[in-house]
This record gives structure tokens, C-alpha cells and sequence, in this order.
């Protein structure tokens, strides 16, 4: 499909992945916070992580940008990487 046709059949798709990596940032924050009882505090993680949702879209889009598709795998491998290793990490100190 030529990138030029995106706008026509799906909208505007850095707004689409931005909207995705807010709600899915919010969605996993309140999963992880569920042991939680206060309820601030659950509210509190939801938005830093709706908020580390959007930052991860903005770097995304830098290098959709600069680097074009390598420099978008290269991302999704990295966030990977680093999704793995932060769950990880979270699990063992929940544990401790």
C-alpha cells in the first residue's frame, strides 16, 4: 500500500499507535497495580503509564522518522527487551 493512502483508509496512524500506546500504558498500569488497595495510588501508576505509553509513540515516531522501517524494528526490539526485563524485575521485588 503506498504510504501516501494511509490518511484515506485508516486516518492518521501516528495518532492511531498514540491512542493505542496511552490506553494500553493505562490498561497494563492498573493490572499491575490490582494488589494495591489505595486507590490513588492505582490511579497514579495508571497515568504515569499512559503517559510512558505516549513517550514510547513520540520515540517510535522519531524513528519511524529518521531511520525509517530497521529503525522501527530496532524499537519494537529494544521495547521488547526492556518490557521483559522491567516485568521481570517488577515480579521479583513483588515478591521479596
Amino acid at each position: 500500500m503506498n504510504p501516501a493512502a494511509y490518511e484515506e483508509t485508516l486516518g492518521d496512524p501516528l495518532l492511531a499507535g498514540l491512542f493505542a500506546g496511552v490506553i494500553l500504558g493505562a490498561f497494563f498500569g492498573l493490572r499491575r497495580s490490582a494488589a494495591l488497595d489505595n486507590m490513588y495510588q492505582r490511579g497514579v501508576i495508571a497515568v504515569l503509564s499512559a503517559v510512558g505509553g505516549l513517550l514510547v509513540g513520540f520515540l517510535a515516531a522519531v524513528m519511524d522518522r529518521f531511520f525509517g522501517l530497521p529503525g522501527l524494528v530496532l524499537w519494537m526490539l529494544a521495547s521488547l527487551a526492556l518490557g521483559i526485563t522491567g516485568s521481570r524485575w517488577a515480579r521479583r521485588a513483588s515478591a521479596g
